[in-house]
């Protein structure tokens, strides 16, 4: 997953076979461009609206917290986010996690599991 095209041609030997296969596959989505670390930051993060809570839900503890949850629209990617803030994606993680543990946010399910995966290694 981290080798450049230069690297995959010498290690099969024939640069041509080499990028038509990698042609190929980025034409069928099986390769993509951005490394897989970078992908979560491009996720949708989706308000959960109280009427949608069936229990009572503690209000986050920081201020940070709370301005990146006012900040949540359901069309600004986390990297988007995170530049609104003017603060570093990696160090808005636990925030997140903090906002979706507490239901407070949630994801489309096709983002969900990218999230869930980042969440688990961070």
């Amino acid at each position: 997953g981290r080798r450049s095209i230069h690297r995959i041609c010498q290690k099969i030997g024939d640069e041509l076979a080499a990028k038509t296969a990698i042609r190929n596959l980025l034409s069928v989505r099986v390769l993509t461009t951005s490394h897989p670390e970078d992908e979560w930051k491009h996720i949708i993060p989706l308000h959960i609206p109280s009427d949608k809570i069936h229990s009572e839900r503690p209000y986050p503890p920081q201020v940070r917290t709370n301005l990146l949850l006012k900040s949540i629209n359901g069309k600004l990617s986390i990297k988007q986010i995170s530049h609104l803030l003017n603060c570093d994606e990696n160090e808005l993680m636990g925030d997140f996690k903090l906002l979706y543990d507490t239901g407070w946010i949630t994801f489309a399910p096709e983002h969900e599991a990218l999230f869930l995966r980042n969440r688990n290694e961070n």
